[in-house]
């Protein structure tokens, strides 16, 4: 494109004069023209549930700004993960963390993490007066049991607990997880033991939902439905309000989706504030804490490095959302129980933000910025009508065991599984840009999460079959064209060569120009020569499909050609899949 035929003019002018400039730069390159009015569209985007979110350059005036965080300006609360079965590794991995700038501790118990029975010997160390710890029960370990572990810990102390200690419940949540834990198991005696202790009882854990594939407005409107449950239960115990609020955490997921992210907490703000004016208190003066984690869905096994940019974005948007604690997740944990590194970075990577990028100097740094705002309302509504949803089938209780709430995440599902299987919502390392290195191996451990929650477990597993190679011919005239699909098929953990004469499958790729004219008859010399299953990278012609096993084009879907290569591989081979 003649640089001097387009210019954008000048940017200072009103909107239109703005869209018309974005048109220009987004037409360079391509060979269509860019309507100005179609600008927006083009910029924006939307959610797995359908929710724009509209681009910066969003137009609006001035909006009034919502609940401001009551986090302070000293920045928020490092809170890190421990999870390892073994006592003595578990209690030297929390004091290291504390000592590297970790200021409380998520503690697993049961399942992948300490046994109940061990968690004194593994708390030993931890001053657990300046320390808060909150407590995530897995496994057959019952919230109930767990906490009591906890409670005889700090009983034999003596010390008073660290503000923010907290027993960590969810029934809800482990209900929704395992589909057989009672959801209101146990919930007298965890309110009475957390008034005794003078700790926190309840979690309102969003990344619950999260895990099981809700987007971000379901997982506002499940949040505040179990948040609100575990409310009513306090009350009627003849807890306060306040105290309610005080006892309650709220716990949120935040993926790699910075403005999506940010805009999710900044909407549970606001929410959760519209709760506390239904019932006459402020939740967050009353000490109702936002716990931020980053996401467990997005990390990958493959190229594991590319895990600690998408928590360090996440954190990011996480902490600029106005997180009072932020978890992030150490980026080797899906190979297995972390080491050094992997703990040491996830505590450096909220350090970072805080003390050198200064992220936390600011309240509601977003406020006012109009397509943050916008994307705020969106996701504050979007998740208000979820929670009247739940509340109308009955409360979220009724509604987990009815099936209403968990078949309310399986439209965002479906969207998100198939954004991932046509690359729209690629997977850095993954699903684009595949790194040829092998997984680095780990010692088992580290499954606090399950395995299966994972976005890129499809493409993972592809990868872990065994290696395979396809013929690729290169009709001519798309070198471009050529890479891609060579990059496709190791994504699949296909190599390419050169075809031989006795390919069982082979891939032809060229120019539009250079497959037309010479695509039949290669073909045809492919077929005498044996090869059963041929497929096209590029969108074919209607004649030239007739003489095609199959094609791949951009937006397709890559996980299922994939499979279908790998198939015809096989097939050949007379070995099952």
């Amino acid at each position: 494109m003649d640089p001097t035929a387009a210019q954008p003019p000048a940017v200072d002018g009103p909107y239109p004069a703005w869209l018309a400039a974005a048109a220009v730069v987004l037409q360079r390159g391509g060979t269509r023209p860019v309507d100005p009015v179609d600008v927006p569209a083009l910029l924006g985007s939307t959610t797995v549930e359908g929710l724009a979110v509209p681009p910066l350059g969003a137009p609006g005036g001035p909006t009034p700004l919502g609940p401001a965080t009551a986090r302070t300006t000293a920045g928020w609360d490092i809170r890190s993960l421990v999870a390892a079965t073994d006592a003595h590794a578990a209690g030297v991995a929390a004091i290291t963390d504390l000592q590297h700038g970790a200021t409380s501790l998520w503690w697993a118990v049961g399942g992948a993490g300490t046994a109940p029975g061990d968690l004194a010997p593994a708390l030993d160390g931890v001053w657990l007066d300046a320390a808060p710890v909150v407590l995530l029960a897995g496994g057959d370990t019952t919230d109930l049991t767990a906490a009591r572990a906890l409670a005889a810990v700090l009983i034999r102390s003596g010390v008073t607990p660290a503000p923010g200690t907290g027993l960590g419940a969810d029934p809800v949540g482990r209900a929704l997880l395992d589909g057989r834990s009672d959801p209101g198991a146990d919930v007298g005696a965890l309110i009475e033991l957390a008034g005794a202790l003078g700790v926190g009882a309840f979690v309102a854990d969003g990344s619950v939902a999260h895990r099981r594939g809700a987007g971000d407005a379901a997982t506002l409107g499940y949040t505040l439905a179990a948040g609100t449950s575990y409310l009513r239960e306090l009350v009627d115990a003849g807890v306060p309000t306040a105290q309610a609020f005080s006892m309650l955490q709220v716990r949120l997921a935040v993926s790699d989706e910075q403005f999506v992210g940010t805009a999710t907490l900044r909407a549970a703000r606001r929410l959760w504030a519209r709760i506390g004016e239904i019932v006459g208190v402020d939740p967050w003066a009353a000490g109702l804490t936002l716990h931020a984690v980053t996401s467990w869905p997005m990390m990958t096994a493959i190229d594991p490095w590319v895990n600690l940019v998408r928590t360090t974005v996440a954190a990011f948007a996480a902490a600029v959302g106005g997180a009072h604690a932020v978890t992030v997740l150490p980026f080797d944990l899906p190979l297995g129980a972390p080491d050094q590194l992997g703990r040491r970075m996830a505590v450096a990577q909220s350090l970072v933000l805080m003390r050198e990028a200064q992220v936390g100097q600011v309240q509601d740094p977003t406020a006012g910025a109009v397509a943050l705002e916008q994307l705020t309302d969106t996701l504050a509504v979007a998740g208000w009508a979820e929670f009247q949803r739940l509340e109308e089938a009955g409360g979220v209780v009724d509604a987990l065991q009815n099936g209403v709430l968990d078949g309310g995440f399986a439209a965002a599902r479906s969207e998100r599984s198939r954004r991932l299987a046509t690359r729209s919502r690629p997977i850095t390392g993954v699903s684009e840009f595949p790194t040829t290195d092998p997984t680095p191996a780990r010692s088992p451990g580290g499954g606090v999460f399950d395995r299966a929650e994972r976005w890129s477990v499809p493409f993972e597993d592809l990868r872990a079959a065994p290696p395979a190679t396809v013929a690729v011919l290169d009709l001519g005239g798309s070198p471009a064209r050529r890479s891609w699909i060579e990059n496709l098929l190791q994504v699949g953990g296909l190599e390419t060569r050169l075809p031989t004469g006795d390919d069982p499958v082979a891939v032809l790729v060229g120019s539009d120009e250079h497959c037309a004219e010479h695509a039949g008859r290669r073909i045809g010399e492919l077929r005498a020569a044996g090869t059963g299953w041929i497929a096209l990278a590029g969108r074919p012609t209607p004649g030239l499909g007739a003489l095609l096993d199959d094609h791949v084009a951009p937006g397709a879907d890559v996980l299922a050609f994939l499979h279908r290569t790998r198939d015809a591989l096989h097939a050949d081979a007379g070995t099952p899949r």
